[in-house]
């Protein structure tokens, strides 16, 4: 592990020592990530108000298909209300390259087929329960967010919305298996993950 701290930043840098050329393609990536993000935090730090950023990684889920990473941080550098965010990297094992699953989930006219925004909201309410007083992140889901971020887990995948700042209390990572997800999934998805086209 790498860390660097300016002033009131700190980035942290996984370095995972893999071995063959997909592991110094992974490492490669991942030092990029961090040499960009300590540019952000610099940035944070060099503004003429009191700030805070925060960076780390880790690794979500490993088989002998993917490995995948999660960068997740809290960000203050000024005005009304500090951030906070999380994205993920997908690798391929095999060569070591970035995946961009992005077109793996199938699209419609309104974004997502609504069968897979109704299944995602159903799980996203048994998670929270469905308190009255959490109505607001229940309508959240129900109206589903425009973007969904997919990766491969155990069993099949993950896949959390992409909430404006405003709600992103209401945010859950939802947990779907390969049966589950199959039928919104493009060919290239359902090649990705092993299931026939």
């Amino acid at each position: 592990m790498r860390r660097e701290k300016v002033a009131d930043a700190e980035v942290e840098l996984m370095q995972l020592d893999l071995p063959g050329p997909s592991g110094r393609n992974i490492d490669a990536r991942l030092d990029a990530w961090f040499r960009q993000r300590l540019g952000h935090a610099y940035d944070c730090s060099n503004r003429n108000q009191p700030g805070e950023w925060t960076d780390w990684q880790q690794i979500e889920f490993v088989d002998r298909a993917w490995l995948v990473v999660s960068s997740a941080g809290n960000w203050y550098c000024g005005g009304p209300y500090p951030a906070h965010g999380e994205e993920w990297m997908v690798f391929r094992r095999g060569d070591g390259e970035l995946v961009d699953t992005s077109g793996w989930l199938l699209r419609d006219d309104t974004g997502y087929p609504s069968a897979l925004r109704a299944l995602l909201a159903d799980k996203a309410i048994r998670i929270r329960g469905s308190d009255a007083g959490d109505q607001d992140c229940i309508d959240t889901w129900r109206e589903m967010p425009v973007g969904l971020s997919l990766r491969p887990a155990e069993g099949g995948v993950s896949i959390d919305p992409d909430f404006p700042h405003v709600v992103q209390a209401c945010q859950e990572t939802i947990e779907l298996s390969l049966a589950e997800i199959g039928p919104f999934l493009t060919p290239a998805g359902r090649i990705a993950l092993g299931l026939t086209p």
